[in-house]
């Protein structure tokens, strides 16, 4: 399995979607500048970066262009780990990322009014998708139409064709097909383990499942982490 674990420590609670700087705190005239003190959303901020460099822009090994966020358990979701992870792909790169779940037009009333309009020189399927980005597109994770492998496969090689990155959200893995027929298709996967519920043998079950297949598996995400170590050592790691 190529990858490493990332570990990402927010509670259910959380928003994903809040944005954290990456800055220091302004020092004194004359001091040295100190970093910002530890918390759970920045720790998540530089994991995800971590995890986003280490799929598409690895040191050793071919770079993914379209890669399947898999669930493991049914009440796991993989939709915020997937929108930060393209709203942090978006930031490592000018190319086009697309972030396909289960959106709707009616999205649009949430995302912010300062969103870039879409020009009338867009391809199809960034006219029809939500724009939160100068490169950055929220996109049906399927047409409505799709309703057998080929039809997947037609859809997710136009994804391809129209943005340079991909950040699939697949339904959980237990009986999903359209899962399956995702990792299938895809780059490779990043498997989404939850600390409170997902359970060690179901993990297991779900790696070697897939490493039967062939399919890579590019990294692991641990989502819900809590954190009983105090924050001054945690700083100290």
């Amino acid at each position: 399995m190529r990858g490493r674990v990332i570990k990402i420590g927010l509670s259910q609670a959380d928003e994903l979607e809040t944005e954290v700087e990456n800055e220091t705190v302004r020092p004194a005239v004359g001091t040295i500048p100190l970093p910002l003190a530890w918390t759970p959303e920045r720790f998540a901020k530089v994991q995800v970066q971590g995890l986003v460099r280490q799929v598409f822009f690895p040191h050793h090994g071919p770079p993914a262009k379209q890669v399947v966020f898999i669930p493991i358990d049914q009440e796991t979701a993989a939709r915020r780990v997937c929108r930060r992870a393209g709203e942090t792909l978006a930031e490592e790169t000018a190319g086009a990322v697309a972030v396909l779940g289960s959106y709707s037009r009616r999205l649009r009333h949430s995302e912010p009014l300062s969103a870039p309009r879409a020009p009338d020189d867009l391809t199809p399927l960034k006219r029809e998708a939500i724009r939160v980005r100068n490169n950055l597109w929220l996109v049906s994770s399927s047409p409505s139409e799709a309703e057998t492998a080929s039809d997947l496969q037609s859809y997710l090689l136009e994804i391809r064709q129209q943005f340079e990155y991909s950040i699939v959200e697949a339904p959980h893995l237990c009986d999903s097909i359209v899962a399956q027929t995702f990792a299938q298709l895809a780059d490779g996967i990043v498997l989404v383990l939850c600390a409170q519920r997902t359970r060690r043998m179901a993990a297991f079950r779900a790696v070697e499942s897939f490493e039967k297949t062939g399919t890579p598996i590019l990294g692991v995400v641990l989502t819900d982490r809590t954190f009983p170590i105090p924050e001054p050592i945690y700083r100290r790691l």
